[in-house]
């Protein structure tokens, strides 16, 4: 097995290859992006992002710098024209690359098809801080509430506070703000899972479950079979 770079914080899948990237062993501070093919790792580019936001779109390794938004091609790094800069978040959903970035002081979304960026209309006020996709529906989470985006259109999911919104599997999963606990937000509101500790970090997505650290720093698994409730909200 070639050996992998050190430090690895996001890997995606373009068609047959891995996108990778870590931090830089030549240059502290900064990340470099590599790429995985055919057995073999190929040092791409170092960046002066500290943390890059990694996605696939149509086929392309897609990333953000403070310039805008960036892919890869070959063993180059090209502008996509007409970016937004100061970029907070990217997602992809449906046919479109959604981001989330800051315009005149206020947080804007605005979504790309491959040619150029629309800004959508009716943004939270409160500022976007993570996307999580779901059936037909793309969920917000704000410093505030969690609002949905389905059929051209903003509305109000949950009123309650989250510092984490993942999707998984047909749920959508939620970090409790102030306890920290796991659970599944659905039209019923917010329902903690039983037996899960108080997490610290983020919530993590691997094949076949959810992972999570405690506040020791202890690995925790959520894994489900089948969903236990639909999110189906609104």
């Amino acid at each position: 097995m070639p050996q992998a770079p050190a430090g690895i914080t996001r890997i995606v899948a373009v068609g047959t290859d891995l996108y990778l990237t870590a931090e830089s062993d030549r240059h502290p501070g900064l990340t470099s992006i590599h790429r995985y093919r055919n057995g073999r790792f190929t040092f791409i580019a170092t960046t002066e992002a500290s943390q890059l936001l990694l996605t696939s779109f149509r086929g392309r390794a897609y990333f953000r710098l403070q310039s805008g938004l960036w892919y890869v091609n070959g063993r180059e790094l090209v502008p996509v024209a007409g970016s937004p800069i100061d970029i907070l978040a990217l997602t992809v959903f449906g046919q479109e690359l959604y981001i989330v970035h800051h315009d005149s002081e206020v947080c804007a979304i605005s979504s790309y098809r491959g040619s150029s960026f629309t800004r959508l209309d009716g943004v939270p006020a409160d500022g976007p801080f993570e996307f999580a996709a779901l059936d037909e529906a793309l969920y917000i989470r704000t410093r505030r509430h969690v609002y949905v985006w389905a059929r051209s259109t903003f509305s109000l999911a949950s009123n309650g506070r989250f510092t984490g919104l993942v999707a998984y599997n047909g749920v959508l999963y939620a970090k409790a703000y102030g306890t920290s606990k796991l659970g599944v937000l659905d039209r019923t509101g917010f329902s903690e899972l039983a037996n899960t500790p108080p997490l610290s970090g983020e919530i993590n997505i691997v094949r076949g479950g959810l992972y999570f650290l405690d506040r020791a720093g202890r690995l925790h698994t959520h894994r489900t079979a089948a969903p236990p409730l639909r999110a189906s909200i609104g």
